[in-house]
């Protein structure tokens, strides 16, 4: 009834059109990947821990489908509701140095109803990227993964090679194309795999809740774990996974540990390029954010370096909104022709992929690009 009463009572008090509408339901219908309010934690919190053994409660769902209504009238409507441009506030205010996006709150939106509601001014284009498996590769650099640092350079499909460690599966014979090339063939039909959309290749996305997490129960109750249920996977076999993939990372596991100890000595944790974050709390807490700090700081020293850089060759640019290991900088138009696309994108990947050097081991940190025009359509390049 909440639900129903939020939304149509929207149109009575704003005058919403459709596209509000959109954002509301996708809060509201998408709350497992949209995060509420700080409020909410807790309670969503008991409720994953309730899940985890097998048990519901009722009064907890309702009141969490009271939080995300609730939170969709205050936070989302006031900004959309009649206007034609937004102006989220923008502050690298968060403990790890990231960006806290308010009024409204962009990144929380559901991606997909995001994309349909928010397009560029006429006569501007935005320039997006987003940094392909970031924690992946800083992980395999701080713990020397020899197997992982070859994939990502080799351009290996590292999802496909995660979900067959964790599945006890013979890797495929051709690790570059093991989804379309013949000589995979007999292997795809062997394992019955589908393709790059075989739902067991998405088991490889729990190995970012095992990077920072303390064993493999770091999977329950995660984000990963609910999109998992949801496709059919039974929670033992996500919690094996867990483990056949800390297995066969020792490194890894050893490397977490060696930090865990050092920032909660310390009691602060410093990015390679000096970032530094005060830890408080107990001894685990500490341990925990200062690894993760080391990698979602470096992440935003990424960030601000490449932005700084980008907007020292073209003035005319302007920060549309950063997410995390993304971000979207707006161009005018007028600058786009034949003869300066290519030395533009040049620009922007010099600036964005760069090679980085961690515990002795490099990286290169690739992205994958596309254009966004006012017509809200998308191009890949």
């Amino acid at each position: 009834v909440m639900i129903n009463t939020a939304v149509s009572s929207t149109k009575t008090l704003f005058g919403a059109p459709k596209n509000v509408l959109i954002v509301i339901r996708s809060t509201i219908m998408y709350k497992d990947k949209t995060k509420t309010s700080a409020a909410a934690d807790p309670i969503r919190e008991l409720r994953n821990r309730l899940s985890v053994k097998g048990k519901e409660s009722a009064f907890l769902n309702a009141r969490l489908e009271y939080q995300d209504a609730a939170h969709a009238l205050s936070q989302y409507i006031p900004w959309f509701s009649g206007k034609e441009r937004v102006f989220p506030d923008m502050l690298p205010t968060q403990a790890d140095g990231r960006w806290s996006i308010s009024r409204p709150p962009m990144i929380t939106i559901n991606k997909e109803f995001r994309d349909r509601l928010v397009v560029p001014d006429e006569g501007t284009a935005w320039v997006c990227w987003d940094w392909d498996a970031l924690y992946a590769k800083m992980a395999a650099c701080y713990s020397s993964d020899k197997e992982d640092l070859a994939a990502f350079e080799k351009g290996y499909d590292i999802h496909t090679i995660t979900a067959c460690r964790m599945l006890g599966i013979e890797l495929p014979p051709n690790l570059v194309a093991p989804h379309t090339s013949q000589e995979c063939e007999e292997w795809r039909a062997k394992h019955k795999w589908t393709g790059k959309n075989d739902k067991r290749r998405d088991l490889a996305k729990v190995r970012y809740c095992l990077i920072f997490g303390k064993d493999e129960r770091a999977v329950q109750g995660s984000a990963y774990e609910k999109d998992m249920l949801k496709m059919g996977f039974d929670r033992k076999v996500l919690l094996e996974a867990g483990k056949q993939f800390l297995r066969a990372k020792p490194g890894l596991v050893s490397c977490k540990r060696k930090w865990w100890d050092i920032c909660a000595k310390a009691c602060e944790s410093r990015t390679i390029l000096g970032r530094r974050r005060r830890l408080y709390g107990d001894w685990w807490k500490r341990a925990k954010e200062g690894w993760c700090h080391m990698l979602q700081g470096l992440e935003v020293d990424m960030l601000n370096l490449a932005l700084i850089e980008i907007t020292e060759h073209y003035p005319k640019c302007s920060l549309v909104y950063p997410s995390h290991d993304a971000a979207k900088v707006r161009l005018p138009s007028s600058d786009w022709n034949p003869a300066t696309f290519d030395a533009i994108i040049r620009t922007f990947k010099k600036a964005v992929e760069k090679s980085w050097m961690l515990a002795g081991n490099s990286f290169l940190a690739k992205a994958t690009w596309y254009l966004r025009y006012p017509n809200g359509a998308k191009e890949d390049f």
